[in-house]
């Protein structure tokens, strides 16, 4: 089931072929930068674990933090945007 579908949004009778692959390939992007995200916080969950036990050095333990603070400012970063670009499509007259 397409994200088009599963949105219950028109068909493609209304929603052109090109367009509906485009929202598609867009979906996917967004699950595979979230699945990309989630690596990098699962590698900085471990790197503080391990430190915890003295496995790893602490420098090793902050580069992994740091990645996944990263990640975590640009997932909040694009769902700001697109809440944004949602309330300005709602706003709009029709």
């Amino acid at each position: 089931m397409s994200v088009i579908e599963k949105a219950g949004a028109p068909s493609t009778h209304i929603i052109g072929d090109a367009h509906k692959a485009a929202i598609d390939r867009l979906g996917e992007n967004f699950k595979n930068i979230l699945d990309q995200a989630v690596g990098t916080m699962k590698v900085g969950e471990n790197a503080m674990s391990k430190t915890a036990s003295d496995q790893i050095d602490v420098l090793a333990t902050l580069v992994a933090i740091n990645n996944a603070e990263a990640a975590m400012n640009t997932i909040v970063g694009i769902r700001d945007r697109v809440v944004t670009g949602y309330n300005e499509t709602m706003r709009m007259a029709m």
